[in-house]
C-alpha cells in the first residue's frame, strides 16, 4: 500500500507540472504602431503630367458700402479664415461703422485700401488668393497624357522633388487654349507646402469619375 500510494503520489507531481506544456502557446501582441504612406507619382499608376504653377485661384473682396477706410487687422501675405473681419469703415450715409468680413479661407495677396481714404463699393478693397486651387500650365511635352485627365477626375499634385509630400485633389477644369498649352485647374484636399507660382508640378491622375470636358480659351485668375 505505501509503495501504490508512493507511486501516485509521484505520477501526480509528473503530470500537473507537465499540464501547463499542454495549453497552446499564445504568440504576444505586436506593439508596432501602423504607419500611413502617402503615394508618390512614381507609386501610382496613372499617367504623370508635368506642368508650372502659374498661381493661385483669388477673389477680389469688395466693400459692402462706400466708406471711409478706418482700420485694417491683417497684412499681405497673411493667411486669413473665413468670417474674421479685414476692414473697418466708416459710413457717413449711415453714420456708423461698418466692416468687411473674408469671405472665405485665404492668403491676402493684395491689400488695396489705405487708412483715411474714401473707398467706393464697386472697387476690390482686396484679393484672396486660395491655396488649395492651383492654376497650372501643362508642359507639351506628353500630349497622349492629357487626354487621360478629364472634370472632376481624382489625381495627385506633387511638387517636382523627390521629397516633396503628394496631396490629392480633384480636377476642377481643363482648357485648351488656342496655340499655347493646355491648363488646368486644381482643387486640393489641403494646401501644397512650398507651391509657389513658378513651381514645377508632377500631376498623377487616379481613380475617379469621367465626364465629357468643354474645350474653352482659358481664362486669368
Amino acid at each position: 500500500m505505501k509503495l501504490l500510494a508512493t507511486l501516485s503520489f509521484f505520477l501526480f507531481l509528473v503530470v500537473g507540472t507537465a499540464f501547463p506544456l499542454w495549453l497552446p502557446v499564445q504568440e504576444p501582441l505586436s506593439t508596432a504602431k501602423a504607419t500611413s504612406v502617402i503615394p508618390s507619382h512614381q507609386d501610382l499608376a496613372g499617367p504623370v503630367l508635368a506642368g508650372e504653377l502659374i498661381g493661385f485661384v483669388s477673389t477680389p473682396v469688395m466693400a459692402p458700402v462706400t466708406g471711409i477706410v478706418l482700420e485694417t487687422y491683417f497684412y499681405e501675405g497673411q493667411f486669413v479664415h473665413k468670417g474674421q473681419v479685414l476692414v473697418k469703415l466708416w459710413v457717413r450715409a449711415a453714420n456708423g461703422q461698418e466692416y468687411v468680413s473674408a469671405p472665405k479661407d485665404g492668403v491676402i495677396t493684395h491689400f488695396y485700401a489705405r487708412i483715411r481714404e474714401l473707398w467706393p463699393v464697386a472697387k476690390p478693397i482686396l484679393t484672396l488668393a486660395d491655396p488649395t486651387q492651383l492654376h497650372v500650365r501643362l508642359k507639351p511635352s506628353s500630349p497622349a497624357s492629357v487626354s487621360h485627365f478629364h472634370a472632376h477626375d481624382n489625381l495627385y499634385v506633387q511638387l517636382a522633388t523627390s521629397s516633396s509630400a503628394t496631396v490629392p485633389g480633384k480636377v476642377a477644369q481643363l482648357d485648351f487654349p488656342a496655340k499655347a498649352p493646355a491648363t488646368l485647374r486644381v482643387h486640393l484636399a489641403k494646401p501644397l507646402a512650398g507651391a509657389r507660382p513658378g513651381s514645377a508640378l508632377f500631376i498623377t491622375s487616379a481613380a475617379g469619375p469621367v465626364l465629357k470636358v468643354s474645350k474653352k480659351i482659358a481664362t486669368s485668375f
